[in-house]
């Protein structure tokens, strides 16, 4: 969870939508996190 919080600091800094917060635990979850993911690095994020 606290890596969700990271992402959704960066996505609100970097103006990335996202819905980590609303997609239950599980597969969806971890699809959602490496859409974010691929969307701040196209934001110009380096991980």
């Amino acid at each position: 969870m606290a890596y969700d919080d990271v992402l959704r600091d960066a996505c609100r800094a970097l103006d990335v939508p996202e819905s980590l917060a609303t997609v239950p635990e599980g597969l969806d979850k971890e699809l959602e996190r490496t859409r974010v993911q691929l969307a701040l690095r196209a934001a110009g994020l380096v991980f």
